[in-house]
Protein backbone atom coordinates (compact mmCIF):
# COMPACT_ATOMS: atom_id res chain seq x y z
CA UNK A 1 0.00 0.00 0.00
CA UNK A 2 1.31 3.72 -1.25
CA UNK A 3 1.24 6.23 1.53
CA UNK A 4 1.53 10.22 0.32
CA UNK A 5 1.69 12.72 2.81
CA UNK A 6 0.18 15.98 2.34
CA UNK A 7 1.91 18.87 4.37
CA UNK A 8 -0.71 21.23 5.66
CA UNK A 9 0.23 24.66 6.75
CA UNK A 10 -2.93 26.31 9.24
CA UNK A 11 -2.78 29.83 10.21
CA UNK A 12 -4.55 30.16 13.65
CA UNK A 13 -4.35 33.39 15.68
CA UNK A 14 -1.38 34.71 13.66
CA UNK A 15 0.71 31.63 14.45
CA UNK A 16 1.71 29.04 11.89
CA UNK A 17 1.40 25.10 12.63
CA UNK A 18 2.00 22.40 10.35
CA UNK A 19 -0.29 19.25 10.17
CA UNK A 20 0.07 16.06 8.25
CA UNK A 21 -1.91 13.02 6.92
CA UNK A 22 -1.69 10.41 4.68
CA UNK A 23 -3.47 9.66 1.52
CA UNK A 24 -3.46 6.22 1.22
CA UNK A 25 -4.50 4.13 -2.20
CA UNK A 26 -6.96 2.11 -1.32
CA UNK A 27 -9.01 4.82 1.19
CA UNK A 28 -9.96 6.96 -2.21
CA UNK A 29 -13.43 6.93 -3.02
CA UNK A 30 -15.54 9.17 -4.73
CA UNK A 31 -17.43 12.06 -2.72
CA UNK A 32 -14.11 11.89 -0.43
CA UNK A 33 -12.94 15.62 0.17
CA UNK A 34 -9.70 16.78 2.29
CA UNK A 35 -9.02 20.18 3.24
CA UNK A 36 -6.12 22.43 3.55
CA UNK A 37 -5.51 25.76 4.82
CA UNK A 38 -2.05 25.97 3.19
CA UNK A 39 -3.19 27.55 -0.19
CA UNK A 40 -2.48 30.92 0.84
CA UNK A 41 -3.27 33.72 -1.40
CA UNK A 42 -2.78 37.89 -1.98
CA UNK A 43 -5.27 39.60 0.15
CA UNK A 44 -9.06 39.88 -1.85
CA UNK A 45 -6.95 38.80 -5.32
CA UNK A 46 -6.85 35.29 -6.81
CA UNK A 47 -2.76 35.81 -7.07
CA UNK A 48 -1.31 32.17 -4.95
CA UNK A 49 1.52 32.96 -2.99
CA UNK A 50 3.47 30.43 -3.86
CA UNK A 51 6.86 31.06 -1.90
CA UNK A 52 4.59 30.76 0.98
CA UNK A 53 2.58 27.20 0.51
CA UNK A 54 4.75 25.44 -2.05
CA UNK A 55 4.88 22.82 0.55
CA UNK A 56 1.42 22.13 0.01
CA UNK A 57 1.36 22.98 -3.88
CA UNK A 58 3.77 20.28 -3.96
CA UNK A 59 2.16 17.80 -2.10
CA UNK A 60 -0.93 18.10 -3.94
CA UNK A 61 0.72 18.08 -7.50
CA UNK A 62 2.63 14.68 -6.26
CA UNK A 63 -0.75 13.22 -4.99
CA UNK A 64 -2.49 13.64 -8.51
CA UNK A 65 0.69 12.58 -10.42
CA UNK A 66 0.83 9.72 -8.88
CA UNK A 67 -3.14 8.89 -8.96
CA UNK A 68 -3.03 9.62 -13.04
CA UNK A 69 -6.74 8.00 -12.80
CA UNK A 70 -8.33 10.27 -10.72
CA UNK A 71 -10.70 13.87 -11.11
CA UNK A 72 -10.67 15.98 -8.53
CA UNK A 73 -12.29 19.43 -7.64
CA UNK A 74 -10.56 21.82 -6.30
CA UNK A 75 -13.01 24.16 -4.32
CA UNK A 76 -12.07 27.42 -2.73
CA UNK A 77 -13.85 29.06 0.32
CA UNK A 78 -14.04 32.47 1.41
CA UNK A 79 -14.71 34.46 5.13
CA UNK A 80 -17.53 36.77 5.49
CA UNK A 81 -15.86 39.72 5.40
CA UNK A 82 -16.88 41.43 2.14
CA UNK A 83 -19.91 41.33 -0.34
CA UNK A 84 -21.82 37.81 -0.80
CA UNK A 85 -21.30 38.22 -5.06
CA UNK A 86 -18.09 39.45 -4.73
CA UNK A 87 -16.75 36.46 -2.43
CA UNK A 88 -18.47 34.09 -4.52
CA UNK A 89 -16.78 35.34 -7.82
CA UNK A 90 -13.80 36.12 -5.33
CA UNK A 91 -13.65 31.98 -4.77
CA UNK A 92 -14.23 31.37 -8.19
CA UNK A 93 -10.70 33.38 -9.06
CA UNK A 94 -9.00 32.03 -7.13
CA UNK A 95 -9.97 27.79 -7.74
CA UNK A 96 -9.45 28.42 -11.23
CA UNK A 97 -5.90 30.09 -10.41
CA UNK A 98 -5.16 26.95 -8.60
CA UNK A 99 -6.37 24.77 -11.41
CA UNK A 100 -3.80 26.93 -13.82
CA UNK A 101 -0.91 26.18 -11.39
CA UNK A 102 -1.63 22.55 -11.93
CA UNK A 103 -2.17 22.55 -15.21
CA UNK A 104 1.21 24.54 -15.59
CA UNK A 105 2.88 21.87 -13.52
CA UNK A 106 1.68 19.03 -16.37
CA UNK A 107 -1.90 17.76 -14.85
CA UNK A 108 -4.41 17.23 -17.35
CA UNK A 109 -6.60 19.71 -17.78
CA UNK A 110 -9.34 17.14 -17.85
CA UNK A 111 -8.83 15.98 -14.44
CA UNK A 112 -9.37 19.24 -12.38
CA UNK A 113 -12.81 20.99 -12.09
CA UNK A 114 -12.08 24.39 -10.19
CA UNK A 115 -15.47 25.20 -7.80
CA UNK A 116 -15.78 28.57 -6.05
CA UNK A 117 -17.85 28.43 -3.04
CA UNK A 118 -17.67 32.06 -1.72
CA UNK A 119 -18.85 31.89 1.65
CA UNK A 120 -22.38 29.56 0.87
CA UNK A 121 -20.15 26.64 3.04
CA UNK A 122 -19.17 28.27 6.04
CA UNK A 123 -18.12 26.08 8.78
CA UNK A 124 -17.99 28.90 11.41
CA UNK A 125 -21.47 30.93 11.42
CA UNK A 126 -21.36 34.47 10.30
CA UNK A 127 -22.14 35.00 13.92
CA UNK A 128 -19.29 32.99 15.07
CA UNK A 129 -17.08 34.91 12.55
CA UNK A 130 -18.08 38.54 13.70
CA UNK A 131 -17.53 37.34 18.05
CA UNK A 132 -14.69 35.32 17.57
CA UNK A 133 -12.42 37.42 14.69
CA UNK A 134 -9.63 36.36 13.04
CA UNK A 135 -9.86 32.46 14.53
CA UNK A 136 -13.37 31.94 12.89
CA UNK A 137 -12.52 33.45 9.53
CA UNK A 138 -9.24 31.35 9.69
CA UNK A 139 -11.45 28.03 9.78
CA UNK A 140 -13.55 29.29 6.48
CA UNK A 141 -10.63 30.29 4.25
CA UNK A 142 -9.40 27.36 2.35
CA UNK A 143 -9.22 24.73 0.46
CA UNK A 144 -10.73 21.77 -0.72
CA UNK A 145 -9.78 18.73 -2.46
CA UNK A 146 -13.07 16.21 -3.44
CA UNK A 147 -12.39 13.27 -5.01
CA UNK A 148 -14.54 12.68 -8.06
CA UNK A 149 -13.52 10.06 -9.70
Amino acid sequence: MRTIKIIIISLVFCSCSVKRFSLSDTKLKAGQVFTTYGILYSLGQDSILVDKCKLTLDSIFNFLRSHPDIKVELGAHTDIRGDDEKNLALSQYRANRLKEYFIKQTINSNRLVAKGFGETKSIRSKKEQEKLGDHARNVNRRTTIKIIK
